[in-house]
């Protein structure tokens, strides 16, 4: 077979997740997922109520079986900055662009709110350069 007959039998790339806004249905799979990041320390702890109270402002992608495989939240702290926190993807995902799609909606959010600036512990995102 030649390299061109190679590339025309090449699977498509995957899909881009789809994110989308988090309800409280998604709250018992959210803790789940979060759990492993706790308890390394990646991820401060997050009780079943704080998620219930804050669930406006998380976003999570499902997997195909329905499960929660990424998750975070965009924590606005004033007028001109917020912080995007509670990042976490399922270990047999990450690198596949779930925390990508995660963090631009995020940001995308946060933009559409007028703020100057996101932050999150690593990064900070400026687009008001």
């Amino acid at each position: 077979m030649t390299v061109s007959a190679l590339a025309a039998v090449a699977p498509p790339p995957a899909p881009l997740p789809v994110v989308r806004a988090a309800v409280l249905p998604d709250v018992a799979g959210m803790e789940v997922l979060m759990a492993p990041f706790v308890a390394t320390g990646d991820l401060l702890p997050r009780t079943n109520y704080d998620l219930c109270r804050h669930i406006k402002e998380y976003v999570v992608v499902e997997g195909p079986d329905g499960a929660i495989v990424g998750t975070a939240s965009l924590k606005i702290y004033s007028t001109e900055l917020a912080e995007i926190a509670g990042l976490a993807v399922r270990d047999d995902l990450q690198g596949q662009g779930v925390g990508r799609v995660l963090v631009e909606s995020l940001l995308a959010d946060a933009r559409a709110l007028g703020l100057a600036a996101a932050i999150d512990w690593l990064t900070q995102f400026d687009w008001k350069d």
